[in-house]
């Protein structure tokens, strides 16, 4: 059981990922949760929800990505790593075989 066939979720408050997905608020734990979390102590199966809105609750849940950091960001970063060994390989020519 997860948390996207939990009554306490409300469906109608939800929290949309920067990137994909989305969070849904618990009226029990007073926070946005993902819906592919396992379930709680609070948990109580929701009857009135269809397969099809906990399976899609579920996904969105799986699939929640916040992270807008550029991908020029990583790029720099792979770029500094390489010439740092690079420059390890030269000072250092043991430190890697």
């Amino acid at each position: 059981m997860t948390c996207s066939s939990c009554k306490n979720l409300d469906e109608n408050k939800k929290a949309k990922g920067k990137v994909s997905g989305c969070k849904y608020y618990c009226k029990k734990h007073k926070c946005y949760v993902s819906g592919d979390n396992s379930k709680c102590e609070k948990y109580e199966k929701s009857y009135s929800r269809s397969n099809d809105t906990c399976n899609k609750i579920y996904k969105e849940g799986k699939d929640f990505y916040n992270d807008d950091t550029p991908f020029s960001f990583y790029l720099f970063i792979l770029i500094a790593l390489v010439i740092i060994s690079i420059i390890m390989r030269f000072v250092d020519p043991e430190l890697f075989g």
